[in-house]
């Protein structure tokens, strides 16, 4: 039973790093073109018409990871962690959209502006996303998932601390 249990994990993890091999895609694709990471990583296949360096790029670092995590805590453990990691750093950026949608109605396109649609239901939204990440966090889980959503902080927010100096923060 456990050989199976540690194969549907598995079998999970892949699951969800080929569905999120997209979107992980198009931002390595983007962020390659605009100069941000490697432009390699924006260079087309002329044979298949994709980002072909960022796909092998891209699934390479997860099959590393998910094989490493998956030998050091195991196949349950490596789902569960990963799933919790990759949850809390989905959530600000759920959040983001949310927000900026009602930013976009409201000054970029003020003729479309329906409050319902543009400020209702976001905010509505952003609180209901609230409960889950309170059950996450409270009553206090047992280690190491009691320090996912602060690890997920710091790197979130690691980028901004060269902002900050002495004098202040600068403007980037």
């Amino acid at each position: 039973m456990d050989l199976l249990i540690g194969l549907a994990g598995n079998s999970s993890i892949f699951a969800v790093t080929v569905n999120s091999n997209n979107g992980i895609l198009r931002i390595l694709y983007a962020m390659g073109r605009e100069g941000m990471l490697p432009r390699r990583l924006a260079a087309i296949s002329p044979r298949l018409g994709t980002p072909a360096f960022a796909v092998y790029a891209q699934s390479g670092f997860a099959v590393v990871v998910t094989v490493v995590m998956g030998f050091w805590g195991g196949p349950f453990n490596t789902y569960a962690y990963l799933g919790a990691v990759l949850t809390f750093g989905i959530i600000p950026v759920y959040w983001s959209t949310n927000v900026a949608c009602m930013r976009l109605f409201r000054k970029q396109r003020p003729e479309q502006f329906k409050p319902l649609r543009h400020v209702v239901l976001p905010v509505l939204a952003i609180g209901l996303i609230v409960i889950p990440v309170y059950g996450s966090v409270w009553p206090l889980p047992a280690a190491p998932y009691n320090w996912f959503p602060y690890a997920v902080l710091g790197y979130i927010s690691s980028p901004q601390l060269p902002r900050y100096s002495a004098g202040g923060v600068r403007s980037c």
